[in-house]
């Protein structure tokens, strides 16, 4: 999605300011985002896995020791 990016700025000669790449980042992982929600299967079998971990995983603690590192 950069290297698309970069070649569309490229091309239209487009000077991005300082705030061009936190609003892209934002977009890409908001796709993300909804992947994970509705097309799991679609991401890479890690980042599954961290998803998983951070966002269901991390949710459930019942003591210290899974509060601070160990989740479930």
């Amino acid at each position: 999605m950069i290297g698309v990016a970069k070649m569309a700025a490229e091309k239209a000669d487009f000077k991005p300011s300082d705030n061009t790449y936190p609003i892209f980042a934002a977009i890409i992982w908001g796709c993300v985002m909804w992947l994970f929600r509705y097309e799991r299967n679609t991401l890479q079998p890690s980042l599954q896995a961290s998803m998983q971990y951070l966002y269901l995983d991390s949710n459930n603690w019942n003591s210290l020791r899974n509060w601070i590192w160990h989740n479930k």
